[in-house]
């Protein structure tokens, strides 16, 4: 069946990229729920007091000097050339006292960890990512191998602050599969910047990407449907029959295989087909959620990208994207961003936007004293319960391509093993598993 569409459920970064493989060979179908492509890549915008508007991502996004598929895909929609790639500088945050940590360096000399933990905490990091991964990676706790390569006293102090602040519940179950996927991602970063870490985006954020990225999928004869809320996919023999909601009307489409890329607790839900044990699957896998207060400042609050807290806060830490960002685009302010990762069950996603406003900014200030009321000028809050999966301890392997459906294939990012999710991720996954999507027995040929 050349000739007949394929369906790419999810309009996020991960179904653009397969649309962008898939154009070239078959009719492309993407049905994205949003008004818009991008998932959690797309944006909102931010208002001035002046009613100057500041287009910025719903959640933060940068790009490293080592993401090559990341930068290979900017050089084929015209956008690579933008890229300035510059060192960005990190502060830890301890008993309400910032220091910069953008270095080995600079951590072996912080004050609050005597100067074995300071050297204990560096080798961890190295040992970490140089480490070669094993199955033993996913049998230890990541808490117990970092107390025996850091030592009690530094991992007490900090380490685990910071696998609490990033992990939530999950921070003494999760393998020690996430801290070498981190590490090895920030040192790959490091290496290729020549001994710093180099960071860059494009002006205008993933707003212009995606815009970029929409015209690329046109042009390669991709049809987009957005607001397509898809409710149910059923597989058949010779075809797949999709369905969705638009508003308040329904519509059916049937084409020769479906894609999904949707959380693996979506999945479970619009397969009508599944066995009990693959439904049982996608329900099992364990997400992080993120909740992100995006900020327009008067003042920057700090010279450093990163902040990491050590304190208990209500954020995990504050993202300067002003370190990337001159504020002369953005309005004459300075863009932060204030995570949180949470579970997707945290009641925190049930509190209204002020609530969430207000407890954030006030961790902001907790942070960073000098960050006054005043000096907020907008707010907005994006939340996503299901972002990451968490590679715990004895967690059964990600969910195969094939399902057991006809003609229905899943790549999405509970196949990450690493329990890392950025762009350069996600490309390379859509690579990776497309062409077993492709293949033969229930994939189309």
């Amino acid at each position: 069946m050349p000739h007949e569409p394929i369906i790419v459920v999810g309009g996020g970064m991960l179904g653009a990229a397969l649309a962008r493989r898939l154009a070239p060979h078959r009719p492309v179908i993407v049905l994205e729920a949003g008004a818009s492509l991008g998932g959690l890549t797309s944006t909102h915008d931010l208002v001035t007091a002046e009613g100057a508007v500041v287009p910025v991502d719903r959640f933060y996004h940068v790009i490293l000097s080592s993401d090559r598929r990341v930068r290979a895909w900017l050089a084929e929609l015209g956008l690579a050339e933008e890229l300035d790639f510059r060192p960005v500088g990190s502060t830890v945050v301890a008993a309400g006292v910032a220091y910069p940590a953008a270095s080995l360096a600079q951590m072996a000399g912080l004050p609050f960890l005597s100067v074995l933990d300071r050297m204990r905490i560096a080798a961890s990091i190295g040992i970490g990512a140089l480490a070669p991964p094993g199955p033993w990676f996913s049998r230890v706790p990541a808490q117990r191998w970092l107390r025996t390569v850091a030592g009690s006293s530094a991992a007490g102090a900090f380490w685990d602050p910071l696998l609490r602040a990033k992990l939530g519940p999950y921070a003494s179950q999760v393998s020690s599969n996430f801290l070498h996927a981190t590490f090895s991602r920030l040192l790959t970063a490091r290496l290729a910047g020549g001994g710093a870490d180099l960071f860059s985006v494009v002006p205008g954020g993933y707003r212009r990407i995606l815009a970029e990225a929409t015209r690329q999928l046109e042009d390669l004869g991709v049809q987009v449907v957005l607001n397509a809320e898809v409710t149910e996919v059923s597989g058949r023999p010779h075809g797949v029959r999709v369905r969705y909601r638009n508003g308040t009307a329904e519509h059916e489409l049937t084409a020769a295989h479906a894609v999904l890329t949707t959380p693996a607790t979506v999945t479970a839900r619009i397969l009508p087909g599944l066995s009990e044990q693959s439904r049982a699957l996608l329900r099992s896998i364990p997400h992080l959620g993120v909740i992100n207060v995006t900020a327009l400042l008067r003042r920057a609050p700090d010279p450093a990208y990163l902040t990491y807290i050590v304190d208990d806060a209500d954020i995990t830490s504050v993202i300067g994207m002003h370190t990337l960002i001159p504020p002369q685009l953005t309005a004459g302010r300075y863009l932060v961003h204030l995570p949180r990762y949470c579970a997707p069950e945290d009641p925190i996603f049930e509190d209204t936007d002020e609530v969430i406003e207000k407890r954030f900014l006030s961790a902001l200030r907790t942070v960073y004293p000098g960050v006054g009321p005043d000096d907020v000028e907008a707010v907005r809050v994006a939340r996503a319960r299901y972002v990451m999966p968490v590679p715990l301890l004895g967690a059964p392997a990600p969910p195969p391509v094939d399902l057991g459906i006809d003609n229905v294939s899943y790549i999405g990012s509970a196949q990450l093993e690493g329990g890392t999710l950025n762009v350069e991720a996600t490309l390379e996954l859509a690579g990776r598993l497309l062409p077993d999507a492709l293949g033969t027995g229930r994939g189309v040929s």
